[in-house]
């Protein structure tokens, strides 16, 4: 027999744009490379959105700026955040963080650490989901 529909279906599908836009953001914890690069691709959203809105709408200039310097900044914390937990996944400090432009293929080409650190457990070895 079939189970019936959940009446919290519809707020699990509006949980989804609050996941895009806060998950980013977060700096505790460790992820790994594809989910970072996942992560770093899908925190570009408020730029597509500015652009999108500069191009279609008939705004004024100053509008359409202040648009995308928030889209900007919102990327450029998006990225230190991921940077950070990607550190913390290599047992290194977010400090860090601060050489980002520098040391971005290490985040992106050098795996974790493959046990449990002081940032937290392994994400392989753990039988939690993460979302």
């Amino acid at each position: 027999m079939a189970k019936p529909i959940e009446a919290t279906t519809s707020s699990k599908l509006l949980d989804i744009p609050l996941f895009i836009f806060t998950e980013p953001l977060m700096s505790n914890g460790r992820i790994g490379r594809l989910y970072y690069c996942t992560m770093a691709l899908l925190s570009l959203w408020p730029l597509g959105l500015a652009a999108l809105l500069i191009q279609t709408a008939a705004m004024p200039e100053p509008l359409t700026n202040i648009l995308f310097v928030l889209g900007l900044a919102y990327w450029t914390v998006a990225q230190y955040c991921l940077a950070i937990r990607r550190l913390h996944d290599r047992g290194l400090s977010g400090w860090w963080s601060l050489l980002l432009w520098a040391a971005w293929p290490m985040l992106v080409l050098v795996p974790g650490q493959r046990r449990d650190n002081r940032y937290g457990i392994h994400l392989a070895l753990s039988q939690e989901f993460r979302p």
